[in-house]
């Protein structure tokens, strides 16, 4: 069955990319609750676990460190955090210029 893709994402290469899902808060979820995503480029698969961070949130954090599309797909055993499969466009990495004020400036 093909998934409908539901959102695209920037990110630039080596920066992180941060998927954040609502899913279940009740029993242990620490415990209960697998929950993981890959990330595909081209050819190349990439399965990142996923962690509860509370209050029924669940996140998974990839850094991609080739420029281009990534696709993502979730799978947990709970249904509400499987099959979400979304794009990241992964672009030139940010690089931070520092400018400071020089004597002769004044």
């Amino acid at each position: 069955m093909k998934r409908k893709v539901q959102r695209m994402e920037h990110v630039a290469q080596w920066d992180f990319l941060e998927l954040c899902l609502d899913g279940p808060a009740t029993g242990n979820p620490y415990l209960e609750v697998e929950f993981s995503a890959h990330f595909c480029f081209g050819h190349r698969v990439v399965e990142v676990a996923g962690f509860y961070n509370g209050d029924g949130t669940y996140k998974v954090r990839f850094m991609p460190d080739v420029q281009g599309e990534w696709r993502y797909t979730t799978s947990s055993n709970r249904e509400e955090l499987s099959g979400r499969c979304e794009i990241a466009l992964v672009g030139k990495p940010f690089m931070a210029i520092r400018i400071t004020k020089s004597a002769d400036a004044a």
